[in-house]
Parts: structure tokens; C-alpha cells; sequence
């Protein structure tokens, strides 16, 4: 018996007609990235036309088990058999989120299927990340250990300390750490003391004061940069703006009335130091943009390989010039 018959015996008050249409309806919403929360009275009775009662968003909601039950066994028959490789990550951009994403190859072709997206209610340790990838993997989805080729994951302590236990499981897979995430990493690495201070200020005086920014742009012609927490080289990139800008710093900083506090800080920053200010800046800068290019070039979906390969080349010769 399939999910939805299943689903129909235990709904006996509805004919199989509806509850057919109501699992169409929600699969076309779902394939669609639609929302049910978009279904609106007149799209509803606009669907109804077709002689089938539809319900509230809550008929369409109680069918998201069966096509979620569907989806994870047509990836088990696609992938019966087949290695695999697998990339894991979480979030807690909002609330942690934690996705798992499948990758094999059939008549050479590569193939990308999502196996699970999880709201968590907090991080999970290295253990527990380890203990949820083996129950997908090798419960859920019957993937052997010896077919798990691969794991992509970032390289936070937490995902190292889970491909530690994996390792033991898994004789054919290979640990691959995310190269745009140790970048990065190399990138927080810089010692440039006085520009960091003078950046800190910087991003504090345009955070407080829409003012600020608008004078900004009268001499830079846009509006300044900021970084975000969530975005790999933001600092970086309000770095390279001001080196792009570097003959307006002091006009600005002369002229800018707001934020007096903070623009007293700055004054003084930049007329005691602003020869070690230019110097790091300039390096932050060029030793910087390799590493940025390669890291937003790596974003990228599909055969990466070669690329990578390329761009760590070009990466490790840029370096090798300080």
C-alpha cells in the first residue's frame, strides 16, 4: 500500500478523488517553492473549479509526510548501489538548520539531490552531528559505508571532531574540507593592527549615522560598504574600497560633522598613523585580492576540481611574492 493510500484509509471520510487532488496540490506547491501560506481564498476557489474540494492550508500541510516519505525512497532507488558523495553544513542564521546534500554520477553525468533539511532548537555536538549523518545515510537511505566516497563539510571544531568518528565507519571516504571556509580562515589571519582599529571606527561612524554614508558618497560616488557577519570578505571589501578611495579618507573625515565622538577617534587615528595606515592597507589589499577572487569563484556549482586546482596555484604564487 502506497503513503497515500495509506493516508486515504486513515482519512475514511474523504473519497480517494480528494485526496488525490489535494496531494497534487501540495506537490505542485512544493516543486514550485510555493508556500500554502500563499493560498488565498480566490486561488482556492479558482483550484475547487475542478469539482474537487480542496480544504484550509492544513489538508495541504498533512500531506508534506507522504511526499517527504516519497522523495527520500526515489533517492534510495537512484542511488542503490551507486558511491556517493555527501556535503553537510548547518546554520544559526535564525535557528540552526542543518542540510545534507548528495552527489553521484550516473552515464557520467553528475547528479545533486537534497537528502534532508532539519530544524534543530540548538548546535549539535560533534557526536551528535556524527550520529545524525549515520542514521540518514545508512538507516534512512541505505547507503552502505563503503559506497560513501566523499564528505564536504566546513571546518568548524565541531564537523572535524564528527569526521573523526566517520573516518573509523567509512574506509573509502575522504575528509574534504570547504576551501572557500579556509580562505577565509587565512584572511582573519592578517596582522594589520592599526588599520583593524581604524577599519572598527570606520564601520561604527556609517553603522550610526545615515548622513555619514551620504557624504561618503559625494566623494566616492557610491555608498560605502559595510561587512556582514554572514558574508566571507565583507571586511575585506570595505578595505578595498577605502584603498580605491584612499585620497578622499582625509577630506571626509575633515569635513564629516556627525557621530563627533567617533569622527575625534578617527581624526586622531589617521593624523598620528596614517603612513602605517596606507602600509597595511595597501597590503591587506593586494595580498588580500587573490585570495578573495578565488573564495567567491569557488561559490560555484558543478566539477570544481580542476578549478580548485588552478586557483590554489595562483593563490600560493601570489603569496610566495611577500
Amino acid at each position: 500500500m502506497s503513503m497515500l493510500e495509506q493516508h486515504n484509509a486513515i482519512s475514511n471520510n474523504l473519497s480517494a478523488k480528494t485526496t488525490s487532488f489535494r496531494y497534487r496540490v501540495a506537490r505542485a506547491f512544493l516543486a514550485a517553492g510555493i508556500s500554502f501560506n500563499k493560498l488565498t481564498d480566490d486561488i482556492r476557489k479558482l483550484l475547487e473549479e475542478s469539482g474537487n474540494r480542496l480544504g484550509d492550508r492544513g489538508f495541504l500541510s498533512a500531506m508534506i509526510p507522504i511526499i517527504a516519505a516519497e522523495e527520500r525512497e526515489s533517492i534510495k532507488s537512484e542511488i542503490r548501489g551507486q558511491d556517493v558523495s555527501v556535503m553537510f553544513d548547518a546554520s544559526s542564521h535564525v535557528c540552526e538548520v542543518f542540510a545534507v546534500v548528495l552527489r553521484f554520477t550516473k552515464n557520467m553525468v553528475i547528479h545533486q539531490r537534497l537528502a534532508a533539511i532539519r530544524l534543530l532548537k540548538q548546535s549539535m555536538t560533534a557526536d551528535q552531528c556524527a550520529a545524525e549523518l549515520i542514521q540518514l545515510l545508512t538507516v534512512d537511505l541505505g547507503i552502505c559505508f563503503k559506497n560513501i566516497v566523499g564528505i564536504s563539510h566546513d571546518r568548524c571544531s565541531v564537523n572535524t571532531a564528527a569526521m573523526e568518528t566517520l573516518s573509523r565507519l567509512m574506509p573509502r571516504m575522504k575528509d574534504i574540507g570547504c576551501l572557500s571556509h579556509l580562505l577565509n580562515t587565512v584572511g582573519t589571519k592578517f596582522e594589520t593592527p592599526t588599520l583593524d582599529e581604524f577599519v572598527s571606527l570606520w564601520v561604527q561612524l556609517h553603522s550610526k549615522s545615515f548622513k555619514t554614508r551620504e557624504l561618503w558618497k559625494t566623494f566616492a560616488g557610491k555608498y560605502p560598504k559595510r561587512p556582514s557577519p554572514t558574508r566571507w570578505w565583507s571586511t575585506w571589501e570595505v578595505i578595498a574600497e577605502l584603498q580605491e578611495n584612499i585620497e578622499s579618507i582625509e577630506p571626509f573625515i575633515n569635513e564629516c560633522k556627525y557621530s563627533p565622538k567617533v569622527i575625534a577617534k578617527m581624526k586622531g587615528l589617521y593624523a598620528g598613523h596614517a603612513p602605517i595606515i596606507k602600509l597595511q592597507m595597501a597590503a591587506a589589499f593586494d595580498a588580500g585580492k587573490p585570495l578573495v577572487q578565488a573564495t567567491y569563484k569557488l561559490e560555484g556549482d558543478g566539477f570544481l576540481a580542476q578549478l580548485v586546482y588552478t586557483l590554489m596555484k595562483g593563490v600560493e604564487n601570489h603569496l610566495n611574492q611577500f
